[in-house]
C-alpha cells in the first residue's frame, strides 16, 4: 500500500515530521540509497560514523552522524523518514529525515535488551518493530515503538527463536519473517557465541499485531544446525529468500542460500559449485532481490563475491568480484543490484550487465544498504 506524504504528516507523527525540509525535498530525483559510512577515512581510531542518503552513483546527498557504529535500517512506507539501528549488541537507534538537514533523534532499548541492527516499519508508518535481544533470558523478542510518540517503547513480540536478527515485513502486510540465528550472546561477553553446541536456528512468520507464530522452518538436527540464518528478503510473491553464517567448520562447503515459501515445509538450496562455496569460507553478509521479481543476491565480504540466483529456476545466475563487499540493495532496473564495500566501492551490478567501475569516493561503507523508492516523482 502506498502512503502519500501528505497522508502521513496528517498523522502527526511526535514532531518527526518537523524533520523533513520542504525547500529540500526535490532536490535530488531517482534512486536513492541509504548506508552507514565509517567517516574520514574510516581506517584509523577512533573512528565515526554516519547514516549516508546517496544517489544511484554513490554520490552522498545527506549525512547524519551516529552516536557509535550502525548496522540496517528501517524506512517508513512513504519513504520520508528513516532509521539505522546500532550494531550489536549496541542500544541506540536514530530517526531522520531522508530529505532533511537536521540531526537524528536517537533512542534506546531499554534495560535487559539491546538491539540486534535491524528493524521495519509496518504499512502505517505508525510503528517500528526492532529485533532485541533479552539477553537475561536467553531469548529474541521484537521490540515495537510508536513513531507518533517519540519512538517510545509500546510493547514486545517474541521471536519465536534465539538470536533474532534481520526481519521483513511480507506482502501481507501485518507479518513479519524473522531471521534466528539461532546464537545466544551476552553484553556481559561482547560478541561472543555461547551456545554453539546447541544452537538451533529458523526462519519464523510471526504476526505482528498478535505476536503469533504463523509458521516456521528450520534445517534438520543434523551438521547443517550450524548454520545461522541471519540475514533475508522477501519476493512481492511471499517468498523468502535467506542467507546463512556457518558456525562449524567452513571447509564442509555447505550450501548457505535457501529459498522458503511459508507453508511449502520445505528449504530448497540455492546451490553452487563446490568451489565457489568453499570460496564463501562459510560467511554470507546481505540478501537483496531485484525490482524484477527473480533475482537474488547475497553478499559475502570473507569471499570478497556477489552471487546472482535466478530463483524461479534455482540456477545460479553469476557472480562478481568486490573486494570486501557487503552492502546490497536492489538496483535502478530489473536485473541490476547497486553493491557497497568496507573498500569504499559503490557499484551497480547484475549477472547480465559489464563489470562496472567502482565510485572514486574511498570512504569505507559498512555491512547494509537500503533503497529509498522515488515517492516524489
Amino acid at each position: 500500500m502506498n502512503i502519500s506524504r501528505r497522508t502521513l504528516l496528517s498523522l502527526g507523527v511526535g514532531g518527526l515530521a518537523l524533520l523533513t525540509a520542504p525547500s529540500v525535498w526535490a532536490a535530488s530525483t531517482g534512486p536513492r540509497y541509504l548506508g552507514v559510512r565509517r567517516l574520514g577515512d574510516g581506517r584509523a581510531e577512533p573512528f565515526r560514523f554516519a547514516a549516508c542518503v546517496a544517489d544511484a552513483h554513490g554520490c552522498v546527498l545527506r549525512q547524519v552522524d551516529l552516536p557509535a557504529r550502525g548496522h540496517g535500517f528501517a524506512l517508513r512506507p512513504d519513504g520520508t523518514l528513516a532509521v539505522a539501528l546500532a550494531r550489536r549488541p549496541g542500544t541506540f537507534a536514530a530517526a531522520f529525515a531522508v530529505d532533511g538537514d537536521g540531526p537524528a533523534r536517537v533512542f534506546h532499548a531499554p534495560a535487559g535488551r539491546h538491539f540486534q541492527g535491524h528493524a521495519v516499519f509496518e504499512p502505517t508508518g505508525r510503528h517500528l518493530f526492532a529485533t532485541e535481544n533479552d539477553f537475561d533470558n536467553a531469548r529474541g523478542c521484537i521490540g515495537v515503538y510508536d513513531a507518533a510518540d517519540g519512538f517510545k517503547r509500546v510493547g514486545e513480540l517474541p521471536s519465536h527463536g534465539v538470536g533474532c536478527h534481520e526481519l521483513v515485513l511480507m506482502p501481507d502486510g501485518r507479518t513479519a519473517a524473522v531471521a534466528n540465528g539461532g546464537i545466544l550472546t551476552h553484553p556481559d561477553s561482547g560478541r561472543a557465541k555461547l551456545n554453539l553446541g546447541t544452537m538451533r536456528p529458523n526462519l519464523a512468520y510471526v504476526d505482528l499485531e498478535s505476536g503469533k507464530l504463523e509458521d516456521s522452518i528450520a534445517y534438520p538436527n543434523d551438521r547443517r544446525h550450524k548454520l545461522s540464518i541471519r540475514h533475508l528478503a522477501a519476493f512481492d510473491d511471499g517468498r523468502v529468500v535467506f542467507a546463512c553464517q556457518d558456525q562449524g567448520p567452513a571447509t564442509d562447503g555447505l550450501t548457505l542460500v535457501g529459498l522458503h515459501r511459508s507453508g511449502s515445509g520445505r528449504i530448497e538450496d540455492l546451490e553452487a559449485p563446490e568451489t565457489t562455496i568453499q570460496n564463501l569460507n562459510g560467511y554470507c553478509g546481505s540478501v537483496a532481490v531485484d525490482r524484477g521479481g527473480k533475482l537474488a543476491a547475497v553478499s559475502a565480504p570473507r569471499g570478497n563475491r556477489v552471487l546472482f540466483w535466478n530463483t524461479l529456476t534455482g540456477d545460479l545466475a553469476g557472480n562478481v568480484a568486490i573486494a570486501d563487499g557487503c552492502g546490497l540493495a536492489p538496483g535502478p532496473a530489473s536485473g541490476s543490484f547497486v553493491l557497497t564495500s568496507g573498500m569504499g566501492a559503490f557499484l551497480v551490478s547484475g549477472p547480465d550487465l559489464p563489470t562496472p567501475a567502482a565510485s572514486e569516493d574511498g570512504a569505507p561503507w559498512d555491512n547494509h544498504l537500503l533503497a529509498v523508492p522515488d515517492m516524489r516523482a
